[in-house]
Parts: C-alpha cells; structure tokens; sequence
C-alpha cells in the first residue's frame, strides 16, 4: 500500500510477526530447563520451612523407618541443602514473619577441675568479652548469625563446644572438664506499657542453663563425634533464622 505525504510517497508495509522465525528449542532442552527451574523453587520452599516442623518430621521418620533409614533420609536432605548453600539460594524470607517479643544471649562458661578444685571462666568469645570498634563492626556480625543457627539445635552447640574445649585447654594448671552453656534473656514491653513507663525493655534479666557439654579425655574414642561434627556442618551453613537482634 502506497500513501504519498507531501512530495514523497511512502510506501507502508503490512506487519508480520517474527515469532515463527525464532527457533524453538528441542524438547529435552525444555524439559531440562523446567526441572532446572522446578528444582531451585522447591529448594527455596525448603530452605524456608519452619525448623520445629523439620524437627517433627526428622522424630517420625525414625520412628518409622528406624535409626538407620532415618539416617539415610537425613543424609539426602543435607545434600539438598548443600546445594541450596552453594547455589545461594539458602536464604530465610521472614520479611512478615512474627518477631519475638524478648532480646537473648549466650552465657557460655568453661568449667576447669582437677578433682580437688574447681573454676567456672568465662571464655574470651566475641560476644561476652571486650572488644576493639575495628572487631564488633567488621568482624563480630557473623558471630550473631552463627548463634542463631545454633539456636534450636543442640547437637551443633555440643559440636561448637569441643571445639572451644581444643581452643581453651586449661586454666590456670586445670584442664577442662565441661563447657557450659547458659541462655539469657530480657522481655521486651507491649508497646503501651513501654510508653507509659518510658523503657522498651523488662528490667528483670532472666538465666537458664542450656546445656552442660562434659569433655572427654583424649584417651578416650570420640569418632562418633567428630562425624557428627563433619555432617551437621552443612546443616549449620544452610540454617539462616532472622530473630531479633540484642
């Protein structure tokens, strides 16, 4: 169709789609791509499932399968969230999640005994000792998420706590005996009774003992532990909780 526009005639082309000139993809490249996507938004989901449900569920696989196949199962979840570490796609979404109503802390003490005496130390850790600005800005932040991973999950505290056993040997000519370990916690006010008392928080500062890890000797067989240690390390990577922070 020509059309003329002053001096010039122009002529206007009907339009054609260029869709059917892309070329489309083979169907095992399709179907490769799908389970690609599939498989990266079933681990997000995952990832993002409440940990006290995971933990119900890991108590009725056993009590199903038993200790051994419970086991195995567990082994292909870590797997599966060893690729949500390494893919990134280990993130916990909790941007409308329900925040807590109270700030806690770690109290972890080591206790050094020679059958004669006895010392509770507090260990020089980055979050209950004395710390330089260069340390608590650029450093310590990983120490805040490090502990909520280990929040709801007791054998990665005893893990952490050989470790410490191996940093802190001994104290004053005592070797160590136990790592003990003790959450603190202060409520935070409704928001109108915080208002009326010009305070956000409860004076009051609660304690409880958690745990109280007994270290063995080096005499002693301790390679059920170190597997445990080297299996739950995926475990405490890919467990990224949003709480509160102090």
């Amino acid at each position: 169709m020509k059309e003329k526009t002053g001096h010039c005639v122009c002529t206007v082309l009907p339009y054609q789609p260029i869709m059917n000139d892309i070329p489309k993809m083979p169907r095992w490249q399709t179907t490769l791509l799908s389970g690609f996507i599939i498989l990266n938004l079933a681990t997000v989901g995952f990832m993002n499932l409440p940990s006290l449900l995971c933990q119900r569920v890991d108590k009725s696989v056993d009590g199903i399968l038993g200790a051994s196949l419970g086991y195995q199962a567990r082994l292909a979840t870590w797997r599966w969230q060893q690729y949500a570490y390494f893919s990134g796609l280990d993130n916990k979404w909790q941007m409308f999640g329900y925040q807590s109503r109270f700030n806690w802390w770690y109290d972890i003490r080591a206790v050094y005994s020679d059958g004669d005496r006895e010392e509770q130390v507090l260990l020089p850790l980055p979050n209950q000792s004395a710390r330089t600005i260069a340390e608590k800005f650029l450093y310590d932040f990983k120490e805040r998420k490090f502990e909520l991973n280990i929040y709801l999950n007791e054998p990665a505290r005893e893990c952490y706590s050989r470790y410490l056993a191996r940093q802190y040997p001994e104290h004053n000519g005592l070797p160590i005996q136990s790592v003990r370990w003790h959450l603190a916690y202060q409520n935070i006010l409704p928001p109108q009774e915080a208002v009326e008392k010009k305070q956000l928080h409860d004076p009051h500062c609660y304690v409880q003992l958690l745990n109280d890890f007994e270290i063995k000797s080096d005499k002693q067989d301790v390679p059920a532990l170190e597997t445990t240690a080297s299996l739950r390390v995926s475990e405490i990577a890919a467990n990224t909780t949003a709480e509160e922070s102090r």
